[in-house]
């Protein structure tokens, strides 16, 4: 009977070390969303990573952390969930590119700490925004604390620079870091200056450059900063964090920031696009309208609903060959502004390319992305006015170029240019 009972009881031992084991894993695994709960063209590629995997239940936390890169190009993406990647804790690049996008959801690169290259280009809306800001971490009479976020969790360690007004941050640290695929940065704090009254507040002064191998995306300021960290001496009140930070009205907020670039030919006909619409979104989901104005507004429309520029009349490089625009978007209440650099092309007057700029002779990069876009066609020597024409698209991103030529563009009266990254406004 003895034996028996020690029997038992090693067993039940044995039963419970194996069931805290599985717990503790289950427990682990429970944070991550179930694969084959993500957005299907999300979960189809992370069953395709894994190799004799081929049922989104198979795949485990080990597996995801295995993943080094995932393809995601051409997949009609229109919108992600917040943790279509946990648990890929090893994925080094992140292809998004050429899907069809308009925001990025809260987290969405929580956790993504290996990631090195990130393509977001091509979607519906670019670049898409990731807005940074500053929240309080706490407050007291003698002084108060901040750190940096961004909703978004960030895709590389973000730097950035911070100034105070009225105050000063202990240990004389000047900048922030919010670590890659984190949430938000570690917390400063600050103390007033001696004999000031007003608040003391802090602003991010600069936001850092994307590194080379990210683009289609940018980093933008929070329009609520600067922060008030320490309210005014003679305010016995304190202000409550979600009452700095959170704008109950949910203002517009254009997601090219607050200049833009649109190429247009000369002599297009009336009524035509002029590049991509110029949007803005809204995080209350209101209705936005937009509205022209400013110096040359009188010159071109805009679609009140999508935010889409068209020629109002062909116009003449000749004349004029630069005009400037300011595009308000408006929720009802609240609106915000950009401003539009509408760029004029110089077209040849007649058919004859000859008469232009031959394409052999155009800057290097413009010359091969032309016969690049010419079905059939190796040699710019045999590029005619016709195939010119005919090209609605040239793709100049990351083509390195410091200088154009005049007529580079001569002939693509079909074009909706897209500039890339080789110039920015």
């Amino acid at each position: 009977m003895k034996m028996v009972s020690v029997k038992l009881k090693q067993s039940t031992l044995i039963f419970l070390v194996i069931l805290t084991i599985l717990s503790t894993y289950l427990t682990g695994y429970a944070d991550i969303t179930a694969v084959n709960e993500r957005t299907p063209a999300v979960r189809d590629a992370i069953v395709g990573a894994v190799p004799n995997v081929d049922d989104a239940n198979d795949v485990t936390e080990t597996h995801l952390a295995a993943i080094t890169s995932l393809n995601l190009r051409n997949k009609g993406i229109t919108k992600l969930k917040s943790c279509d990647f946990c648990g890929l804790s090893g994925l080094i690049t992140l292809n998004l590119y050429n899907n069809e996008l308009s925001s990025l959801p809260d987290h969405i690169f929580k956790g993504l700490t290996a990631l090195m290259a990130l393509r977001l280009g091509g979607n519906k809306v670019e670049p898409l925004a990731i807005t940074v800001s500053l929240e309080i971490a706490g407050v007291s009479d003698s002084g108060g604390q901040f750190k940096a976020v961004a909703v978004t969790c960030v895709p590389f360690d973000i730097v950035l620079p911070i100034s105070v007004e009225n105050g000063s941050i202990n240990g004389g640290v000047t900048s922030l870091t919010i670590p890659k695929g984190s949430y938000e940065s570690e917390s400063l704090t600050l103390t007033r200056t001696e004999g000031t009254l007003d608040a003391v507040t802090v602003d991010i002064e600069s936001l850092p450059n994307l590194p080379k191998t990210h683009y289609g995306y940018t980093l933008a300021k929070s329009k609520l900063l600067p922060l008030s960290v320490i309210g005014t001496e003679y305010d016995s009140s304190r202000v409550e964090p979600e009452d700095l930070l959170e704008d109950p009205e949910g203002s517009p907020v254009f997601t090219d920031g607050t200049s833009t670039i649109r190429v247009i030919a000369e002599n297009t006909d009336a009524d035509v696009n002029i590049g991509r619409p110029v949007t803005a979104t809204d995080i209350n989901n209101d209705d936005i309208t937009y509205s022209l104005s400013g110096t040359d507004s009188s010159s071109f429309n805009i679609d009140s609903i999508t935010g889409q520029l068209k020629t109002k009349a062909p116009l003449d490089y000749e004349t004029k060959r630069i005009y400037l625009v300011t595009i308000t978007a408006s929720d009802g209440t609240m609106t915000d502004t950009i401003t539009v650099i509408i760029s004029i092309i110089d077209v040849a007057d007649t058919d004859s390319v000859s008469v232009s700029l031959s394409v052999s002779d155009r800057t290097v990069q413009v010359r091969d992305a032309i016969v690049n876009a010419v079905p059939g066609i190796t040699d710019a020597a045999n590029v005619t006015a016709t195939h010119l024409a005919s090209i609605t698209s040239l793709n100049l991103r990351s083509a390195v170029i410091s200088k154009l030529k005049t007529g580079d563009f001569s002939g693509l009266t079909s074009l909706t240019l897209k500039f890339g990254q080789f110039l920015e406004f």
